[in-house]
């Protein structure tokens, strides 16, 4: 069984690493799929969808997993229940906007150049962007109070 310091400090870690490459994505990343000719782009996406797929997926999973258990642990270490609560739903907003809204544009993308998804995309991305900064930065908090 994972200590509460590990656990605590594992979803820190894996928040880290997930609202690092959100920002990448969110002020580089997505907005330059703006600056791709129509054709360019038709071979683009499917390698950007295939590659990003290995870079998200399996942090995702993880952090799924540390994340419910964090809230059935119990843990002393987050003061109430509540946050350890507010933590989880944060995930669960992630992984819904994930797999109801980003990946059907990205989907849709897939058809085809379009301005206008790739807008969506972007302004979309900005609900995963604040709720990963928003987790990591409790769990910062939360790591912080232990040192």
């Amino acid at each position: 069984m994972m200590s509460d310091k590990w656990l605590l400090f594992s979803n820190l870690l894996v928040a880290g690493y997930l609202t690092g490459l959100i920002w990448v994505i969110q002020v580089l990343h997505y907005p330059s799929f703006a600056k791709f000719s129509p054709e360019r782009f038709a071979a683009f996406h499917p390698f950007h969808t295939e590659r990003i797929s290995w870079i998200v997926a399996l942090p995702m999973l993880i952090e799924l997993a540390l994340s419910v258990y964090l809230l059935w642990s119990r843990s002393p270490l987050v003061p109430f229940y509540g946050l350890n609560l507010f933590l989880l739903i944060l995930t669960l907003i992630l992984w819904a906007s994930t797999f109801f809204w980003a990946i059907p544009l990205h989907n849709r993308l897939g058809e085809g150049y379009s301005a206008d998804l790739i807008g969506q995309l972007v302004a979309m991305n900005w609900i995963r962007t604040f709720a990963w900064t928003l987790r990591f930065g409790l769990l910062a908090w939360l790591v912080g109070r232990l040192l």
